[in-house]
């Protein structure tokens, strides 16, 4: 999801970067619309590039072992500070923060990542217990 955002930030800084001028406008915070009217909209083409890299750093950690979990709380406090732009991002933050939570919760069981009981990395074998030697 945040690659594809990512590259869909590019394209649209791309071809139509004045597509972001009205993107706060939906805030119930006055401080955020006038933040993004006199701070981002004049410069559309040097802060969504920050976004497009945050958005891809986020993506490839979520899809990495060993950085999921990072890569998780990226996104959860991503999703945390476009409930700041309305309603519309509120509707839709909360569930992806609570869905975000749970995978967090499942990155940190016994089994996650390297543990034991793991799916071994791509290109080696799984060991048994008894093939190791223990029992």
């Amino acid at each position: 999801m945040f690659l594809a955002s990512a590259v869909t930030n590019l394209i649209l800084v791309t071809v139509t970067p004045h597509s972001y001028d009205s993107f706060a406008d939906a805030s119930w915070w006055p401080f955020v619309t006038h933040a993004w009217h006199s701070v981002l909209a004049p410069n559309v083409g040097y802060f969504i590039p920050v976004l497009i890299a945050f958005e891809a750093a986020v993506g490839l950690l979520i899809l990495s072992r060993r950085y999921r979990r990072l890569g998780i709380a990226g996104a959860m406090a991503f999703n945390a500070a476009l409930i700041l732009f309305g309603w519309g991002f509120c509707i839709w933050s909360v569930p992806v923060i609570a869905v975000l939570a749970w995978f967090w919760h499942l990155e940190s069981g016994p089994e996650a990542g390297n543990a034991a009981g793991a799916c071994p990395e791509p290109g080696m074998r799984a060991q048994s217990s008894v093939a190791a030697g223990t029992r």
